[in-house]
């Protein structure tokens, strides 16, 4: 029996979705849908106005406009690490091997291939942690330069002014649009948590406790 490549990535897909229910980072069907007769009195309102987040919404024409608002944080995030296309291969790679967990997390079929789903999980996952971080005291979401430059300064007031007058960056500012607030509260569009969480330690390992975001 010559190798068979589909059985090596179901092998190991697999392999990844049970070893993640079992330690409790994937629950299963965790990101439902919306029951149907609570959305017939209102589709519009379980339905994304400005962004979307994973699978069900991504490519709506309404949706678009905001991808490229997505793109500009994930740079801004990638360009915080010591090497962007490195961590962007690296998060790549992770949800590639999440992604029998992350289609077990839907309540839904996903009909995104492997590597589609991935950009979804990567884009999105992006997008999101540069939003939590620019509004975490206990992370500095500033470039390097920006904190290379503190670091050099005496403690004190000059320091302290240095910060308050940093430009904020793109993540705090769309942090605060309400329409993109209200999106990312809606039951289905969602990513797993555990991608966050996989992500964030792998592009920051140096922070420990990544629930300080």
């Amino acid at each position: 029996m010559g190798h068979d490549a589909k059985l090596e990535t179901w092998l190991a897909t697999t392999g990844t979705l049970l070893v993640s229910v079992d330690s409790k980072d994937c629950q299963p069907f965790s990101i439902p849908i919306v029951p149907e007769e609570l959305r017939k009195w209102n589709e519009k309102a379980y339905e994304p106005k400005v962004v979307s987040i994973g699978p069900r919404f991504n490519g709506r024409r309404e949706l678009l406009p905001m991808e490229e608002t997505k793109w500009r944080c994930m740079m801004s995030l990638l360009n915080r690490t010591q090497d962007p296309l490195t961590s962007l291969k690296s998060l790549m790679e992770i949800a590639l091997a999440l992604d029998a967990a992350v289609r077990a997390s839907y309540g839904e079929k996903i009909i995104q291939d492997r590597y589609e789903l991935a950009t979804i999980m990567v884009n999105d996952g992006c997008f999101l942690l540069e939003l939590l971080s620019s509004g975490s005291e206990g992370f500095d979401p500033r470039q390097p330069s920006f904190r290379a430059i503190v670091r050099d300064l005496p403690p004190g007031p000059s320091a302290e002014a240095v910060l308050r007058n940093l430009p904020p960056t793109l993540g705090a500012e769309v942090g605060k649009m309400k329409a993109v607030l209200s999106d990312l509260t809606l039951l289905e569009n969602q990513i797993p948590l555990f991608i966050l969480i996989k992500f964030f330690t792998k592009l920051f390992p140096h922070y420990e406790n990544e629930k300080r975001l």
